[in-house]
């Protein structure tokens, strides 16, 4: 209430919300007393990616709320990686128009893509990777109780680790300490949104990504200095395959996205220019 009363008396000039806040009643009979003049999607994306099942719904209810404003205030969507169906979603749920819509080329070149399958649980090879690279490193996992499990792993080999879970109350720590050292983090995607970790020179997807434009996010973490390169890594096995089709692959906009990954697994040959060509 007192952060509310603040921004009517004009206190602020930059508001960062979550969906749910900026659909509520609450928060929009702030903003009909205050004046707006841009409202900017970050992470544009997850409008796709999240707003089209029950996890945070309210991604999909932002353009409607926008409409029901009225305001004169700019629309701005960004993203760093979207599939042309994903930049389809985005426009029709924000009401932007095809010639508003300004996509780059996000080739990566500085990037290494290679595909393993895991043997076994696969510790040793997980561990001779992260072993083998002296800067940072990050091990995506597709479940918190995989990073958890995976975390563990590596820390019973004496690898130290840090656990990013999204809701961690140490995430602050574990970011401001990637600044000073090289680290060994496990992390779920939460670790992709708008965080920025430097130094990292390799991306290990431990299980397949739902699509390939979530892979081109995670693995995006890596080489981002000027001059840097990283190595991508995805990990998988015929079981996390058959489990991911069968526990996230609901719709048939699922199933075409996670068959992108398949062919993805199966390709020999030059990885990152099919990763490119998938989502350009």
């Amino acid at each position: 209430k007192a952060i509310y009363k603040q921004i009517k008396q004009g206190k602020y000039k930059f508001l960062y919300v979550t969906p749910e806040t900026f659909c509520q009643d609450a928060f929009q009979d702030v903003l009909r007393q205050t004046e707006t003049c841009q409202i900017v999607v970050d992470e544009a994306h997850c409008i796709a990616f999240y707003g089209e099942n029950d996890f945070r719904p309210k991604y999909l209810k932002i353009g409607e709320t926008i409409q029901k404003m009225k305001s004169s205030a700019k629309v701005v969507a960004l993203t760093g990686s979207a599939d042309a169906r994903t930049i389809k979603v985005i426009r029709k749920s924000l009401k932007i128009s095809e010639k508003a819509c300004f996509v780059g080329n996000i080739d990566r070149p500085e990037i290494t893509y290679l595909v393993k399958k895991r043997k076994g649980n696969g510790r040793k090879q997980l561990c001779r990777m992260v072993e083998s690279c002296a800067g940072t490193v990050i091990v995506f996992c597709t479940l918190r109780d995989t990073a958890m499990a995976v975390s563990a792993m590596l820390r019973k080999k004496g690898i130290a680790t840090e656990l990013f879970l999204g809701k961690g109350k140490n995430n602050a720590d574990i970011i401001a300490k990637s600044k000073r050292e090289r680290l060994v983090i496990v992390a779920t995607s939460a670790l992709c949104m708008g965080v920025d970790i430097p130094h990292v020179e390799l991306v290990i997807h431990f299980e397949p990504p739902l699509s390939l434009a979530e892979y081109s996010q995670g693995s995006g973490r890596g080489a981002r200095e000027q001059g840097s390169c990283a190595k991508a890594v995805m990990m998988y096995t015929e079981n996390d395959l058959t489990y991911i089709r069968k526990c996230f692959c609901k719709t048939k906009s699922d199933n075409r996205s996670f068959d992108s990954v398949c062919r993805y697994i199966e390709k020999t040959g030059n990885h990152r220019r099919m990763l490119s060509d998938a989502l350009n």
